[in-house]
């Protein structure tokens, strides 16, 4: 099943947002390891251990084999899925492929929630912090 276009254009705007600051590739690398962490930890706060770890592991199985990148970042262990590696990534693939891996990977995770919960909850949970973020209804997310 492809992306919906709108989740693919939210989590662009959300990746966006987290590295915009950013010049040099290791920076842009923990931007985007801060924004996976937060995403991660949402989850966590909303879904418990097990629900936040079930649903990463889905988005991270099902993403890796366009994205062989993410088994280079990533590692699904007694902990959930970590990307522990994301500057070391970017550093040995390049910011647009570690971008894109985490892209996927995150608008495959929203459309795993999409399905369960709806797509208006989605970036409440992703981006619980991000004023800046527009749920697809067209509404402010909260």
């Amino acid at each position: 099943m492809d992306p919906s276009p709108t989740t693919r254009a939210l989590v662009r705007q959300l990746l966006a947002r987290e590295i915009a600051a950013e010049k040099e590739p290791d920076a842009v690398g923990n931007a985007i390891q801060r924004l996976y962490s937060r995403v991660s930890e949402n989850l966590r706060h909303s879904l418990g251990d097990d629900g936040r770890d079930a649903l990463l592991q889905r988005a991270f199985t099902r993403t890796k084999t366009q994205h062989p990148v993410l088994t280079d970042i990533g590692q699904i262990g007694e902990t959930g899925i970590r990307l522990d590696d994301v500057v070391a990534g970017v550093n040995a693939h390049g910011v647009p492929a570690v971008t894109a891996a985490v892209e996927s990977l995150l608008v495959t995770l929203s459309d795993i929630l999409a399905g369960l919960i709806g797509a208006d909850m989605v970036m409440n949970l992703l981006d619980h912090d991000g004023q800046h973020s527009k749920a697809p209804t067209g509404r402010q997310a909260q």
